[in-house]
């Protein structure tokens, strides 16, 4: 879900409360008189995905008495003899902080609960949602789709991208709609060797239903060097 009253989608007025597309598909315990239960976020997930698609606010006030926000950086210091590498935290405070495309309008559809579970049939039950507020590629009202979340693919259960799910998804491309999936953070892990147990980066670690044939699956990348670390070491591959 998205938390429709972060402030970071009030300039631009992102997420309309009144807008009849949002929809829950999970059971939202103690919804509050008026409220739609999709625009409730207590996990917090779905909210800051949301910022950083089109997440903006700006300092509160000018000059020296402005009220600046705060973000906390992590970076690792280095190892020393024998150590694991110490993890540095830094404060850097901010005029402004946007998202990647400020001005797009937002549609909540929930489909995890409070504690970020959720059933495959929520997500499939809000793609359905989708193609049939979009008129089955008639309206086009809804005309993206981030999904940034996952489940381990089990080839003893499905081939490689023919889950219910990832058909579905393919579906829904064709219809003319882009969907955006996450990886999955499963690309690193312990390996068992003859002799001793290592970690390494492993293959064929794409989560579900970043397996779908038509989606834009992503991976995060290093922050300072992309293009010469490639893609981060956690992240899953495929």
């Amino acid at each position: 879900g998205i938390d429709a009253n972060h402030p970071h989608f009030t300039r631009h007025r992102n997420v309309d409360p009144a807008s009849p597309l949002h929809a829950d598909f999970t059971d939202t315990p103690k919804v509050p008189k008026g409220r739609n239960a999709a625009l409730i976020d207590r996990f917090g997930h779905g909210t800051h995905v949301a910022g950083i698609v089109a997440g903006e606010q700006l300092a509160d006030g000018t000059g020296s008495q402005a009220r600046k926000m705060r973000a906390v950086t992590r970076s690792v210091k280095g190892y020393e003899a024998g150590d694991a590498a110490s993890v540095e935290t830094h404060e850097v405070m901010l005029d402004s902080i946007r998202g990647m495309a400020p001005r797009c309008g937002l549609v909540s559809l929930k489909v995890l609960d409070d504690e970020g579970n959720g059933e495959v049939s929520n997500l499939i039950a809000a793609i359905a949602h989708i193609q049939e507020v979009n008129g089955h590629d008639r309206l086009n009202l809804i005309q993206g789709v981030n999904i940034s979340l996952g489940y381990d693919f089990d080839p003893e259960w499905f081939a490689c991208g023919q889950s219910p799910l990832c058909v579905e998804i393919n579906r829904l491309v064709r219809s003319g709609v882009v969907v955006v999936v996450a990886a999955g953070n499963t690309g690193y892990g312990a390996l068992a060797a003859q002799q001793r147990t290592t970690t390494a980066g492993m293959q064929v670690t794409i989560n579900d239903p970043g397996n779908a044939e038509l989606a834009i699956t992503v991976g995060p990348t290093q922050r300072d060097m992309p293009h010469v670390s490639g893609v981060t070491y956690f992240s899953s591959k495929g």
